[in-house]
């Protein structure tokens, strides 16, 4: 199965597609603000992974432990890192598939009558649409919530983008105090 070559789609747009209804339709999972990005830059995402995927998970898992609850957060985020391990491969080249045979079959040998029922032209299907569904799809037969949760989960969601935009603030206010610091920039600000 592969994309028609006149409507290629690539990573950005389906994760920017699926960014904006997964904010629009939250599931009742999460124990964190979805805020990834993409990055070809292996530096970058070094950085973000430590500091914002490790960091918080090894600190969570201390606070569980401090308060005698199970430890968790660096198991998933082991299984996070594993699983973006598998996809890179993937996902970081340009893979050129040619569907020759698909548009032949299509234009050539299917019958009109055939054609209604197999729709198989790309073009006419819109990948919003197809996107919506496969998360509302996800979120009722896959995750078993119901869409009334819709409203519940945005609330949440709200509280966790107020968290997770001050965690990243005093995160950020301490290292540069601590560069200012090391810098001697504070003395001279007295």
């Amino acid at each position: 199965m592969t994309c028609s070559e006149d409507k290629r789609t690539t990573w950005k747009e389906i994760m920017d597609t699926g960014r904006r209804y997964g904010l629009e339709y939250p599931f009742n999972v999460g124990y964190w603000y979805p805020d990834g990005n993409i990055t070809t830059n292996r530096y970058y995402h070094w950085f973000c992974a430590i500091f914002f995927m490790w960091l918080p998970a090894v600190l969570i898992d201390c606070l569980l432990f401090i308060f005698g609850q199970r430890r968790f957060m660096i198991r998933v985020q082991k299984k996070i890192h594993n699983g973006l391990e598998v996809l890179q491969f993937f996902t970081t080249r340009n893979w050129d598939f040619k569907s020759t045979n698909f548009a032949r079959l299509y234009w050539q040998l299917l019958k009109p009558e055939e054609k209604l029922i197999f729709n198989m032209h790309m073009q006419e299907i819109d990948n919003e649409k197809y996107m919506l569904t496969s998360i509302l799809g996800a979120k009722q037969f896959i995750c078993k919530e119901p869409l009334s949760t819709i409203p519940r989960n945005k609330k949440i969601l709200w509280v966790l983008y107020l968290l997770d935009r001050f965690c990243k603030f005093y995160f950020l206010y301490w290292i540069l105090k601590l560069i200012a610091g090391k810098l001697g920039i504070l003395e001279r600000l007295q």
